[in-house]
């Protein structure tokens, strides 16, 4: 059932619900048909026995005359619709002997002396149930029976409540096709969203007209049209990466072209050979950084795809050791500090920003930072990594460094992907930033940019700021 079609499960529904309602309503009237079928003919019965007991019995004939002889004569259609076992009477003297009767039933009541009122029961040897009331005459000489046979009254209740019930039984040749005729009606809005959306061709984002839908059907409109921007979005951010990672790649490797003929051609010239060897290395190795850049920022893109996180193979979440994970950052990019050397300070509070994420991506992160910081430091600088509040208490980590800084109208595209600023020698993708901006929203913080000329990437925000220190240019994560 769980797979059948909405217009199926629809007229199941509404037929479930006819056949209980009709059920319920042939109850609800037979018990209030039963209930008023008693009352009156209890009603009949008393007073019939009322006039008995209040007659002169003794001037009466022990058994009535037949009916059909007293209107012997009559027409037909003028006797009435008399039924013989609706109703019999008897009368009793005090000794139990039967002295007036119907001549029908009443000659088989059984006569019980303490019998008074209304008292159910057979009458002879039959298991035909009879409602019998019990009325003494005036004298006390005599005792009155007036009896009703039970079936009579369900047959009548039963056949009132057929006859209000049949016109919906009659109607239901009628009902059912009309049913499925509304149901149809009602679900022709989904109908034409389907048949949109099967027309649509591959990479069609354009949106649903949601004006003439009913408010049952809008929301889901309105949920597919939000749909299909979400996949513009994605599908326009997927063809400037490729556009992106083709030209970028393009330069290393005619670069690594170059320096394999340059080798292959210095045979007799072994300087001049590992010189190009040497370089061909170097250029493989930012090759092989600048694809796993890539496949990174790929991955982010998939996992925040709709602005969603989605379960991705190699990413599980965990308790973030921002400690732990920043020695990790520092030990891999310990030889080029000391190359260079750098002093490094690290002052972290245990409470830091994002406590549960996914440590493989914050670790990504922490690298791209770290190696930002030793790239663009100059010899004999330093770097700071620091945790500090700001005044809503809010807990920030803080990597700054003594680097010459960046104009502040660049600062807003450093996190755009392969942005380099002009004038840098340092080899690089210009992927760091974006990735690192990338995780950073993952785990709802902010990556906020500073250098010692002010300038900042969120203008009129004071979160990331160093705290005095002659930083050249810092990098904040502060919590959303």
């Amino acid at each position: 059932m769980k797979r059948w079609s909405l217009k199926r499960r629809l007229i199941l529904y509404f037929s479930l619900l006819l056949i209980t309602v009709w059920l319920a309503s042939a109850l609800l009237s037979w018990i209030e048909g039963r209930k008023f079928m008693n009352e009156f003919f209890d009603t009949q019965q008393m007073l019939f026995a009322k006039r008995l007991a209040s007659a002169n019995l003794t001037s009466l004939t022990r058994r009535l005359p037949e009916s059909k002889d007293m209107l012997r004569g009559t027409p037909k259609h003028q006797r009435g619709e008399e039924e013989d076992d609706a109703l019999g009477f008897a009368v009793f003297d005090s000794h139990g002997t039967l002295v007036l009767s119907d001549g029908e039933n009443g000659d088989d009541f059984i006569f019980t002396s303490d019998s008074r009122g209304f008292v159910n029961g057979p009458i002879d040897d039959s298991d035909d149930e009879w409602r019998i009331v019990w009325v003494p005459s005036l004298d006390g000489k005599y005792l009155v029976a007036v009896g009703q046979e039970l079936d009579f009254r369900r047959d009548i209740v039963f056949e009132m409540t057929f006859q209000q019930l049949a016109p919906w039984l009659y109607s239901l040749p009628l009902l059912l096709p009309g049913m499925l005729w509304l149901v149809s009606r009602a679900l022709a809005p989904l109908r034409q969203v389907q048949q949109d959306l099967e027309a649509r061709r591959p990479g069609d984002t354009t949106t649903i007209e949601a004006l003439q839908a009913p408010d049952e059907v809008r929301p889901l409109i309105n949920a597919l049209n939000s749909l299909f921007g979400r996949m513009a979005s994605l599908l326009a951010r997927e063809r400037a990466f490729i556009s992106d990672a083709a030209h970028e790649l393009r330069t290393p490797l005619s670069a690594l072209r170059v320096q394999a003929e340059v080798a292959a051609m210095a045979d007799d010239e072994p300087a001049v050979q590992k010189k190009a060897l040497t370089s061909l290395i170097g250029g493989i190795d930012r090759s092989n950084r600048l694809v796993e850049q890539l496949l990174t920022l790929s991955r982010l893109e998939a996992i925040q795809a709709g602005g969603t996180v989605k379960t991705t193979p190699g990413l599980e979440t965990a308790a973030l050791d921002w400690p732990a994970l920043i020695a990790d950052a520092l030990t891999e990019y310990r030889p080029a500090m000391e190359k260079k050397n750098l002093r490094v300070n690290v002052a972290l509070e245990p409470s830091l920003p994002a406590r549960q994420g996914y440590p493989g991506l914050v670790a990504v992160l922490l690298r791209n930072l770290v190696n930002n910081a030793v790239s663009y430091t100059e010899p004999e600088g330093w770097i700071t990594i620091r945790s500090e509040r700001d005044k809503h208490g809010l807990c920030s980590l803080v990597i700054a460094n003594s680097g010459p800084g960046v104009s502040p109208d660049l600062l807003p595209r450093l996190t755009e992907r392969f942005f380099r600023p002009p004038g840098q020698e340092q080899p690089g993708s210009g992927l760091g930033l974006a990735i690192a901006g990338r995780v950073a929203e993952l785990h709802a913080m902010r990556l906020t940019i500073t250098s010692k000329n002010g300038g900042e990437n969120q203008p009129g925000k004071d979160e990331g700021k160093n705290d005095g220190n002659d930083a050249g240019f810092s990098v904040g994560l502060t919590p959303l």
